[in-house]
């Protein structure tokens, strides 16, 4: 059996490409948007919001570890559910570091750091993404074919 890990590395970075499309469009459109100002109410967004998604990440793949069923076994016999539990690993990973650009955002306020709030909003919206993505994976396991 091989173990195919491509697809879980596209989907990961797939949203990073339109997250640094929007940021740049945003930029060019709404040039007075600031989160300079609050980075510690910030931070402490960003860590809370991470703490809570990897409470709900971690429900979702025991839920889907859970699952049987013909979707699961042609997973498993094909070689993808290694590149399925990749992918969840990358989102714990990206999560975790959200968490600490919060808690950075939170401990630095008082001397900020350039595009800290940027990067740390743009990982917390493709880490959205990458959510998303999971929990549509894991309705499209659930479906009876």
């Amino acid at each position: 059996m091989r173990i195919k890990i491509t697809p879980a590395i596209i989907l990961f970075t797939i949203p990073y490409a339109f997250v640094v499309a929007a940021y740049y469009i945003i930029r060019r459109l709404a040039e007075g948007i600031s989160f300079s100002e609050h980075r510690d109410a910030l931070g402490a967004a960003m860590a809370s919001y991470s703490g809570t998604t990897i409470a709900i990440l971690i429900a979702a793949l025991t839920f889907m570890m859970g699952l049987g069923g013909r979707n699961m076994y042609k997973l498993k016999a094909y070689g993808y559910m290694s590149s399925i539990v990749i992918l969840y690993a990358l989102t714990f990973v990206e999560l975790g570091m959200v968490f600490f650009v919060g808690i950075f955002l939170m401990a630095t306020s008082k001397t900020p750091i350039p595009m800290l709030p940027s990067i740390c909003i743009g990982m917390s919206a493709a880490s959205l993404i990458h959510i998303s993505l999971l929990l549509i994976q894991i309705f499209n396991f659930s479906k009876a074919k």
